[in-house]
């Protein structure tokens, strides 16, 4: 969505746009994956950090970002309002049916359980 400022807002050119968004967010991509994998945390404080961030972008995404949305068009009409409400709803499910039967994030097996526990996704470590 701050693609689309940048983009619309801005006066950025697509190639401008994606290269400051791609350098802004590769920082903080890679402390990420720094600390990840040198921090243990519990799966209840991994849940919080998830809950929290994903709260994060919720809220910036309705706050700021969806009132921009909806004027970039010339004349906003209910069709198109709804058809951007359909998208976000379905992008939504999406992202709910991958994580559906993600298995890691039940209880943890004992100790020389088939399967070993983690099924060779490493998230316990």
């Amino acid at each position: 969505a701050d693609f689309m400022l940048l983009v619309s807002k801005a006066g950025w050119s697509w190639k401008v746009a994606v290269l400051a968004n791609s350098l802004t967010a590769l920082p903080a991509a890679i402390i990420g994956s720094i600390i990840s994998y040198q921090v243990d945390v519990s799966s209840n404080v991994q849940g919080l950090m998830l809950a929290f961030g994903g709260g994060v972008y919720l809220f910036v995404a309705t706050t700021e970002l969806a009132s921009t949305m909806m004027h970039l068009g010339d004349k906003p009409t209910i069709a198109s309002s709804l058809m951007r409400i359909g998208f976000f709803v379905l992008g939504a499910t999406l992202i709910g049916l991958v994580l559906l039967e993600h298995g890691h994030c039940g209880a943890p097996e004992p100790e020389g359980a088939p399967g070993g526990g983690d099924d060779g996704h490493g998230h316990g470590r």
